[in-house]
This record gives structure tokens, sequence and C-alpha cells, in this order.
């Protein structure tokens, strides 16, 4: 689940990297100074941007239009352009409003009485109210008044999941969003039978496997044993894709990028990554190829492979740093400091702030150190 562990895991990549003489600022006759640069707000990419404009319609109330775009996304997945698993980020980009824009889902699922979008839209949006009231942290970092804030919410979001499969039995999803429910509550047994009643409505899904895998992770009980188990039983039970999926996110888990020490164990770690990304195109492995490639200091793949994330992830602030350390390797310094605003823009990060004001110092050499 989410976590705010980001910056740490930055650290520990960036001590870890083989230290260079930081590259020369740009001839002033074709750049901005570095405090103009640092002072520039960025322009969203990617997902961000896909983000920004769910979130615009839903602080506008535009609900016929929020309607229309997951009617065919949905369509979408039903011809095979993309998977339950794509759908089911965007119901959870579209929760992360803030708590003004409530309504907006109101009046959504009562707009639409026979559709399971408004409701499903809605427990995403309770979801995000309790993972926020937590603080987003993880389990041994959290108060008890943060969990008593955090189950507010969830009885919402089962409420809005067993609303959306009563007007749609059917809905993969929606037992999705029922399973990412019971990791905060606990709910082993609920957890199982919701896997087997989604895999039995929609044998095709990603998404039902994928929140059962994350069910099993060993934050929330599980071990890697029963994961790799369960990606053989649905092998064994025909579901080819989902078993690949899950296979390549195991051997993805287990490259451990922040424990490097020499180019041997990047060279070893990309091999595996780029094995696990021919099976599925995941997340985690295209990450841990982007830290190879930044590691063995090939920069411009690296700044392509952390792309290929922000393209289609809504990404945490640790990909957006360390994107950035690898456009200013490379000498790119406007694109460099846009990372670096996002990064302190959209998650507060202190890394990203030491280094803007670095720039504002007009200390470029000092950026990466």
């Amino acid at each position: 689940m989410r976590s705010s562990v980001g910056s740490f895991f930055l650290s520990l990549m960036l001590c870890s990297l083989p230290v260079h003489a930081a590259p020369a600022p740009p001839a002033a006759a074709s750049m901005p100074t570095s405090k103009e640069l640092a002072a520039q707000a960025p322009t969203l990419e990617g997902m961000y941007a896909y983000r920004e404009i769910l979130v615009q319609n839903v602080k506008e109330k535009h609900i016929d239009a929020l309607q229309q775009h997951f009617e065919e996304r949905l369509r979408d997945v039903e011809q095979g352009k993309i998977t339950d698993s794509t759908v089911a980020f965007m119901f959870a980009m579209v929760g992360e409003v803030d708590e003004p824009d409530a309504g907006t889902f109101d009046l959504w699922t009562e707009a639409y009485p026979q559709s399971f979008i408004g409701p499903l839209a809605r427990a995403a949006f309770n979801m995000h109210r309790a993972w926020s009231g937590r603080g987003n942290k993880m389990a041994r970092n959290t108060l008890a008044s943060e969990f008593a804030e955090m189950e507010r919410w969830l009885p919402m979001v089962r409420r809005d999941a067993q609303l959306a499969l009563q007007r749609e039995p059917r809905c993969a999803l929606c037992y999705a969003q029922l399973i990412e429910l019971s990791m905060p509550l606990r709910l082993d047994k609920e957890a199982l039978e919701w896997f087997n009643q989604g895999m039995a409505a929609n044998g095709d899904s990603i998404a039902v496997p994928k929140a059962y895998f994350h069910a099993l992770d060993s934050r929330w009980g599980g071990s890697e044993d029963e994961q790799a188990a369960m990606s053989e039983k649905l092998r064994l039970a025909g579901h080819e894709r989902a078993s690949r999926r899950l296979t390549a996110q195991l051997m993805a888990d287990r490259i451990a990028y922040s424990r490097w020490s020499s180019p041997e164990q990047a060279s070893e770690a990309l091999a595996a990554a780029l094995a696990a990304l021919a099976l599925a195109d995941t997340y985690t492995g295209r990450n841990a190829q982007a830290r190879a490639l930044q590691y063995l200091e090939r920069h411009a793949e690296a700044v392509d492979a952390f792309t290929s994330i922000v393209n289609e992830d809504n990404s945490p602030a640790e990909l957006f740093e360390a994107r950035s350390y690898s456009y200013a390797k490379l000498g790119r310094w406007p694109e460099s400091v846009r990372d670096l605003r996002i990064a302190y823009d959209r998650f507060g990060s202190p890394w990203a702030f030491e280094s803007l004001v670095k720039l504002r110092n007009g200390h470029w050499g000092r950026i990466l150190t």
C-alpha cells in the first residue's frame, strides 16, 4: 500500500552510487540562470497530467463526463486494449480529491442508479480518506488515533463496493476493492472468498489476483511462498496472463536495489529486471531496470526507463528525485529542475527542497553532492 519512505530509499540509492564530478552548468547564453530555473513551475506529464484532468472534473462536478470516460475505459477492457487493473488505478486516482469534493460522488452515485461506476468511485474516495486519516504510514509508525481515523472510513468503502456489486454482480473491480479493504481490517477469510468470487465473475481479471497477491504480502501477514503458490494456482486454472504478471512481480520484488555495492550487482539486477519485464510489464520491474541503468551510469537509458513509468503510473516522489539525478548527470538542467519541483511541490521532498535551495543560490556544481 501507500507509504512515506521514498526519501529514505532515495538516500540509500544515492549513497550507493559511484562518486563522479557533477556536470558543468549550461552556458548562460543558452539557458536561464539557476535561480530562474529553480523558480519555474513544473509542467506535468503522463499519468500526473491525466490525474489533474480527472480531479478537475470531480471538483467541477462534471458527472456526465466522468461517467462517459469510465464507460469508455471499461469498453477498452472488454476489447482487450487495457487491463481492468489499469482501470482500477484510474478509480484510485479519481478518488484522490479533497474533503469538500465528497458531494460529487454522492451525486454521481444517484445520477446513474443502474451503474456500478459511481459507487465504485465513491469507494475509492473513501479508501483515500481512510489512508489519509492514517497518514499513509507504515503500521509501526502509525498512532492509535490515526488507526481510529482510518477505521472511520473503511465501513463506507465496504458499503460502496457492495452497492456496486448489487448493481453489477459480475464487477471484478468491486471484488478487487473489497480485497484491498481486507488488508487493513485483517479479513483473511473474506479476502479469499472475494478472490474466488472475483475470478468466477471474470476469469480474465488482473485487478482481482493483483489485489489478493498484495494481500498476501509479508506486511499483511502473508509470505512470498504463499504468493508463489497463488501464481501457480492461477496458472493451473488457466489464468496464464494473471499468473505471468504475478510471477514477474515476485521476480522484480527480489531485486533489492538499495543494497547494491558494485557494478556487477547492478548488472545482475538489470538482467533480472529485464527477465521479469519479458514475462510481464510491472511497475516494480521497470523501476528496478531504471535504477540499475542509473547505477551503471547509463543515464540516457535510465531517463527513458523512468519516463515510461511516469507515463503509466501515479509515481512517488523518489522516482522524480531519481530521474532528476539522471537528467542532471546528462546536463539537462531544465528537466532535472522540473522533477525537483514536482518532488517538492507535490510531495514536500526534503532532498528536492535542499537541491532547489542550492540552485537558487547558484550552486550548480553542488546539486548532486
